[in-house]
């Protein structure tokens, strides 16, 4: 194992943590405070290499095997479905999540009416 892939500390658990987690989040920003870089453009770089890495997982996603026919071995219950709705929720909580709290209560209020 490389000293890169150690956690540094007790708090993170270094390469091993998954990207979109609290805990490669706090890796991450550890690792990019220790850049040779101005602090103002740190958030900036976190920013970008959290970006890469989303666009990836989806370019993943997208060559992946389809589940059209697949069933759970234990209930028999379709799992395409299940899947499909988890990645449209995954889609519309990342276009949420740049939009102001007070705009998604407006949205909320207007699709209860």
């Amino acid at each position: 194992m490389s000293e890169n892939a150690r956690p540094k500390g007790p708090n993170t658990p270094g390469r091993r943590a998954r990207a979109g987690s609290a805990w490669g989040s706090a890796d991450l920003l550890r690792r990019v405070i220790r850049l040779p870089i101005p602090e103002e453009s740190r958030a900036r770089v976190a920013r970008f290499v959290e970006d890469e890495l989303e666009r990836a997982r989806q370019a993943w996603l997208r060559e992946t095997v389809p589940v059209a026919g697949l069933q759970c071995p234990a209930c028999q219950k379709p799992i395409e479905d299940e899947l499909k709705k988890k990645h449209r929720e995954e889609e519309i909580l990342s276009v949420l999540k740049d939009v102001a709290a007070d705009d998604i209560e407006k949205l909320v209020e207007q699709s209860r009416s």
